[in-house]
């Protein structure tokens, strides 16, 4: 069953990327578009276990972690693609350290847990007891930070690093 949290901790940095209150996030006023457009297809993914105030303030940040609708549209990427089900990599963008790391701060920008998003992507046949112990002993910084580097790298997302490990192990070891 750890294997499978583990591999959930790569599945929702990437499902997060698939995905293609306005006052919220600095996001320029013409991303909005763009915000809308992520904010929706966030919403129809049903595996996304957020609210939906939560997907808003998500879409604004990774609008603007991914360099705002100047970026996208210099990319050729319209808000209609960005709704899409095709990933950022499959639209051509490519991420680099720098907005993969926006894009995990967002998550804690947002104050939503990378680690309701891990255990979604895990299963309903978790326990509960794992789950609450993932949840209290996961430290959503190590999570954040591998998030981006699998962002960067789905490689990456085959060796999770030992302080994200240790919790997780210790948990299924209870």
């Amino acid at each position: 069953m750890h294997r499978r949290l583990l591999a959930a901790l790569a599945a929702g940095a990437l499902l997060v990327t698939a995905c293609g209150d306005d006052d919220a996030g600095n996001a320029g006023s013409g991303d909005d578009e763009y915000v809308e457009a992520m904010a929706a297809s966030m919403q129809q993914d049903e595996d996304l276990p957020f609210a939906e105030a939560d997907i808003d303030c998500l879409s604004r940040e990774f609008v603007e972690a991914l360099g705002g609708a100047e970026r996208l549209e210099s990319e050729g990427i319209t808000p209609e693609d960005l709704s899409s089900d095709e990933g950022l990599d499959d639209l051509g963008l490519e991420l680099g350290q720098e907005e993969a790391d926006g894009i995990a701060a967002s998550f804690g920008n947002c104050d939503v847990s990378l680690a309701e998003l891990v255990l979604s992507e895990a299963g309903e046949d978790v326990p509960a007891e794992v789950r609450d112990c993932v949840e209290e002993n996961l430290d959503e910084d190590v999570l954040a930070e591998f998030f981006a580097t699998v962002l960067v790298d789905e490689e990456t997302g085959d060796e999770p690093p030992e302080a994200l490990l240790e919790p997780l192990l210790a948990c299924f070891q209870s």
